[in-house]
């Protein structure tokens, strides 16, 4: 009974890391499309002189 306890706890752990990962990474593809459409949207108003 004690061993599957552990084998439990170890999968909780993996799950909080890959969800902790996954936030990170979608966190930052993000920010990578929101700062492109600003910049566009900045080329946008430079183009018009």
């Amino acid at each position: 009974g004690n061993s599957k306890n552990k084998l439990s706890f170890q999968f909780i752990i993996t799950v909080l890391i890959i969800i902790i990962l996954v936030g990170n990474i979608f966190k930052e593809v993000l920010n990578n499309m929101l700062i492109t459409v600003c910049i566009q949207e900045k080329r946008g108003v430079t183009d018009n002189p």
